[in-house]
């Protein structure tokens, strides 16, 4: 269970999923019926998300080589950026959801969201032990 708070065990579970999740907003963006100008509007706003997400991925992947302390300052840096996913996630899933119908977050990508950063900001602020 040791090995599964190493920073680079981390950075490359976090960093793939990133990209999967990038090419799933890119490539496979699920929309609902609406006018012609709304969907473009969504495409282009789904390939700048997966777009970002893609860009988190190249920056925890290559990171996974760094030492130790510096690899740890990603994971928190990128755990308190993944705070604010956590919000938006939870504001478009749970409090909103009524508003935004079948746009809303499903409640699993909620949860699988709060694991991940959870997991970052345990493995990144985690004292080593010698």
């Amino acid at each position: 269970m040791n090995f599964m708070m190493k920073p680079k065990i981390v950075l490359t579970v976090i960093a793939v999923l990133n990209a999967i999740h990038g090419i799933m907003w890119i490539f496979f963006l699920p929309m609902p019926e609406m006018g012609e100008e709304a969907l473009l509007i969504g495409s282009t706003y789904g390939k700048i998300v997966g777009s970002f997400n893609l860009v988190i991925f190249a920056i925890l992947f290559y990171s996974r080589d760094l030492e130790i302390q510096s690899a740890k300052r990603i994971l928190v840096g990128g755990g308190i950026g993944f705070l604010f996913i956590n919000a938006l996630t939870i504001n478009h899933g749970i409090i909103m959801t009524e508003e935004l119908g079948e746009l809303s977050t499903p409640l699993p990508i909620i949860v699988v969201w709060a694991l991940v950063t959870t997991w970052m900001l345990v493995a990144g602020l985690r004292k080593d032990q010698s």
